[in-house]
This record gives C-alpha cells, structure tokens and sequence, in this order.
C-alpha cells in the first residue's frame, strides 16, 4: 500500500493563503474585519488580504503577515506587511517595490503566535 502522508507533507512546506473579497460594486465600507487563526508555522508563510478600490481598479492594496520576511531595515523574520499600489509616499519602516506593479510597502516585525483553540 503506498502512503501518501510525505508527499502532502512536502508539498505544504512553503504555503501561501489568500482572501480576495468581492463586495460586488458596492462601496461606502469604512473597516473589514478577518480573522486569521495560525495552526502551524512554515518557514516560509504569507497570508494576506487583497483589495482594489472601486474608483480605480487594478490599484489596491494587501496587508497580512509573513513568516521569515525580509524587512527594509535588511533584518528577517516574523513580519505584518501593508503596501498599496501606485502610493508615493510613506512614512517610517516603508520603501518602494515593484515587481507584481510599483508602489510603497511598509513592514514591520509582528510575532506571529500560533493559535490551537
């Protein structure tokens, strides 16, 4: 009989978990609220939040947290991660990237704890 726990087991090493939220056209939201609960840590995890805008879409922004990422201050590891496409300006722990688009990203360290309830 062939197992096969390692090969789902190799496969979820480098996982990334995606929310795109679809409101339809509607708009005037001042918040949105999402829980993320973390069961377990891979070295090299991203979850994240996505978002247009309605009056210019294509030109939105994520947030989430990231496992091992890489700061602007050159130092690695649990990072909260806010970027919007086409900004111009930013303050603090921010710089450009490009890539996927252009546009400033901020990011911070943020101990991602695990969660088991």
């Amino acid at each position: 009989m062939l197992s096969t726990a390692p090969a789902q087991a190799a496969q979820h090493q480098d996982a990334n978990e995606y929310a795109i939220w679809d409101f339809h056209g509607a708009n005037g939201f001042w918040n949105i609220d999402q829980r993320v609960q973390i069961t377990q840590k891979a070295n090299h995890s991203y979850w994240a939040m996505m978002w247009d805008f309605t009056a210019t879409p294509g030109n939105g922004g994520y947030m989430g947290l990231q496992t091992d990422g890489t700061r602007f201050n050159r130092t690695t590891g649990d990072t909260a991660i806010f970027s919007l496409w086409n900004a111009n300006a930013g303050r603090g722990s921010c710089g450009p990237f490009g890539g996927e688009g252009t546009g400033l990203s901020c990011r911070l360290a943020y101990a991602i704890d695990r969660q088991t309830d």
